[in-house]
């Protein structure tokens, strides 16, 4: 395999997605520009908080517990998602993961498990593959952590939410997803992984759906955050 590695990379050699230069995903310098962020944010208020803890003020019954996120969505990262949304250009969400969390503390999400949000099988079967699970394999990979895509179930194939207020928006993803009624939730947490958070309508909508179901603890991780 390492073989078939060696000669695939002198054949197509990986390029920056942003300068083009030879050699990696994201260039040294490129890399100096990503929009790491210098405080995670409250999923609720997204106002500063340690370590993207939902702050106890903000926290209700059903809410994300906290939000975990790797760049802000400056242009440098929307480009980069579009690539692998629009492109299937996946090489890239290796790099952008592992840049991402060079700077994050995740040591707290040893005992989660990870589950993608899902998309529903129409649009699976349109686009061929849903990019959160693609974030959540990679995500697996580098924290030796479970992936699970077998608890959530989108049933419900909402319309976009790119142009929806946040109020529209919940009302668009409500009733959306459903969990696995032969899974065991008793004790379990999970990181609920998606490619950017805006508003956090459909992250919040799952959390509710996991913890109704009876997963102790919910939190969010995405690649960018739109706020």
């Amino acid at each position: 395999m390492k073989i078939l590695d060696s000669i695939l990379d002198f054949l197509f050699p990986q390029k920056c997605l942003y300068c083009g230069q030879v050699g990696s995903v994201v260039c040294q310098n490129c890399v100096s520009q990503l929009p790491f962020p210098k405080t995670q944010i409250c999923p609720i208020c997204y106002n500063p908080s340690l370590i993207g803890k939902t702050h106890d003020f903000c926290q209700k019954r059903y809410n994300l517990d906290g939000l975990t996120f790797c760049f802000y969505y400056d242009d440098k990262i929307k480009e980069a998602i579009k690539k692998i949304k629009y492109r299937n250009l996946f090489s890239y969400v290796d790099e952008l993961v592992a840049r991402g969390i060079s700077k994050l503390d995740l040591e707290q999400f040893k005992d989660f498990m990870i589950i993608p949000v899902p998309l529903h099988e129409k649009r699976l079967k349109s686009r061929g593959f849903n990019q959160a699970e693609i974030i959540g394999k990679v995500l697996s990979g580098k924290l030796n952590i479970q992936l699970r895509t077998d608890i959530l179930k989108r049933v419900k194939d909402t319309s976009s939410q790119v142009k929806l207020n946040k109020k529209a928006r919940e009302e668009n993803i409500k009733d959306a997803f459903t969990v696995n009624s032969k899974v065991k939730f008793k004790n379990m947490k999970a990181l609920l992984v998606d490619d950017i958070f805006t508003s956090g309508a459909t992250l919040n909508e799952c959390a509710k759906i996991l913890k109704k179901a009876g997963v102790q603890k919910v939190w969010g991780f995405t690649l960018a955050h739109g706020k």
